[in-house]
């Protein structure tokens, strides 16, 4: 069974990422930080998120490592858009569903008049998980 510190731990392997300068990566990372700091385009800050996933492609790493990312990204990705889903603010909003109607007793008046999950939300909710994503996939 594999532990987290081994998850973590660097792969040293002879591919181009792993011959490159630190300070060269160091560099990338931080220019990196400021272009997704600048997008707000859902297709542009997909676009930047494949091409640093593309990185760890590119330095072969292996598969359990990868399948980890993959969890972990998941659980990122779909946290952050329902989560934007529910608490979408901004008007106009657009209602998809309705998880507790307003009506509801008890947790109608709890929640502030009901629970509803936002279309505006979702979408701001992807530009928000690209944006962690990159980040996240930085610090690795």
């Amino acid at each position: 069974m594999i532990g987290a510190r081994s998850i973590a731990e660097p792969t040293i392997k002879d591919t181009v990422i792993h011959r490159m300068d630190p300070r060269a990566k160091i560099l990338i990372m931080i220019s990196t930080v400021f272009v997704a700091v600048s997008l707000d385009n859902q297709k542009t800050m997909l676009l930047l998120f494949l091409i640093i996933l593309s990185g760890f492609v590119i330095a072969k790493m292996p598969a359990i490592k990868i399948k980890t990312l993959v969890i972990l990204l998941v659980l990122l990705i779909w946290g952050t858009i329902y989560s934007q889903a529910l608490f979408y603010s901004q008007l106009p909003r657009t209602v998809i569903f309705t998880i507790i109607r307003p009506d509801f007793p008890v947790l109608g008046w709890l929640t502030g008049g009901g629970l509803f999950v936002y279309e505006e939300g979702l979408h701001h909710g992807a530009v928000q998980a690209l944006d962690r994503l990159q980040s996240f996939l930085l610090d690795c």
